[in-house]
């Protein structure tokens, strides 16, 4: 298992639930053992009653160091939903991939802004060096010797 953590927290969720507007949950991912490379992320989010009803609807993004809002190719899936309420979700399952360095640590941000879907990158992207070729599918990532 790879030493990974999803850090969130739901005061957070709870405080931007009453804004009007489009709200923002940041989940910070954190590298802890040591070892960096890509890493495929997966973890459910809770969210309040009336937050959001459609999970095609959400967005997960990166802020790069001006704030420009980036998107970030990711799955969602509805865990479970207040059926006594609304029937808006109540857990939702968020699946992408990442790359962190050994230790590293990266903040994504769940939202309902209004954006448009985050393009899936190229299927496959081959990088060489002087040593070693380099083959990444998207979930994999193969290092081949040049030697």
């Amino acid at each position: 298992m790879f030493g990974l953590r999803c850090i969130g927290t739901t005061a957070m969720v709870m405080a931007l639930a009453g804004t009007a507007g489009a709200w923002e949950l940041p989940l910070t991912i954190q590298e802890y053992r040591g070892k960096g490379g890509l890493r495929h992320v997966s973890t459910g989010v809770p969210l309040l009653p009336g937050q959001a009803k459609d999970p095609q609807a959400l967005r997960l993004v990166r802020k790069d160091g001006a704030g420009k809002v980036l998107p970030v190719p990711a799955q969602f899936r509805v865990l479970a939903r207040w059926w006594r309420k609304d029937n808006s979700i109540r857990w939702v399952l968020v699946d992408f991939t990442t790359d962190l360095e050994p230790k590293g640590r990266k903040t994504f941000y769940l939202t309902d802004a209004k954006l448009p879907a985050a393009a899936p990158e190229p299927a496959v992207q081959v990088t060489q060096t002087a040593d070693r070729i380099v083959v990444t599918t998207g979930p994999a990532r193969f290092l081949i010797g040049r030697r």
